[in-house]
């Protein structure tokens, strides 16, 4: 299903996914300091928080000791980070329990409407912002660079599709061209989701 079938589209992640599970965490930064970015504005605090930067993942050291988990969620984040994804896939890779599925959501580098403001001259990517603790995408990936750059971590990719969350307001005939055109090449599409395992007899060397 789509990230928005059965739910609001102001309902948040967290808040919807809490709704289906019984035992959940968040992780990130420290949600009483952290006032910028895409911070969950309902209130959650019934739901366990782990605090970790992950821009501190390359530090093996600072890796928070909080047990494994069956299924993670990293959902619109792997864009904000200005440190190696690797980094932060073998961190997650440590959270996950053996037989358990990390979910990656994350734009598509190459979409649609950023091909079409490359051939007409424009960056199609949005400045650096002001804010340091999120100064918005330092960079977007292709398919290839996650299943690869996931794959270096020991993490084996076992489903990717490409997908539309959010619909922009668009003329209706314009509406109706455009999602005819990506139904038939996926590729074009705005976002990606990708489904990873941990892969059997991978080791890191050491």
């Amino acid at each position: 299903m789509s990230a928005t079938d059965g739910m609001n589209h102001d309902t948040e992640l967290t808040a919807y996914l809490s709704t289906f599970y019984r035992d959940i965490h968040t992780l990130g930064l420290d949600p009483q300091t952290d006032d910028g970015g895409h911070r969950e504005t309902q209130d959650l605090r019934a739901i366990p928080h782990i605090t970790f930067d992950l821009l501190d993942a390359p530090s093996v050291a600072c890796w928070p000791e909080c047990g494994t988990f069956d299924l993670i969620v990293f959902s619109e984040v792997i864009e904000h980070l200005h440190v190696a994804p690797a980094f932060v896939l073998a961190f997650l890779r440590a959270l996950l329990s053996p037989d358990g599925v990390l979910v990656c959501t994350t734009p598509n580098a190459i979409e649609i409407t950023k091909r079409i403001r490359l051939l007409a001259g424009r960056n199609p990517y949005e400045q650096i912002r002001f804010y340091p603790a999120n100064p918005g995408h330092i960079r977007e990936y292709t398919q290839e660079e996650l299943v690869n750059i996931a794959a270096s971590v020991g993490l084996d990719c076992r489903s990717h599709s490409f997908n539309d969350w959010i619909v922009a307001k668009k003329s209706r005939f314009l509406k109706a061209a455009v999602r005819r055109l990506l139904s038939v090449y996926p590729p074009f599409r705005q976002f990606q989701m990708l489904v990873f395992v941990r892969s059997e007899n991978f080791s890191f060397g050491v």
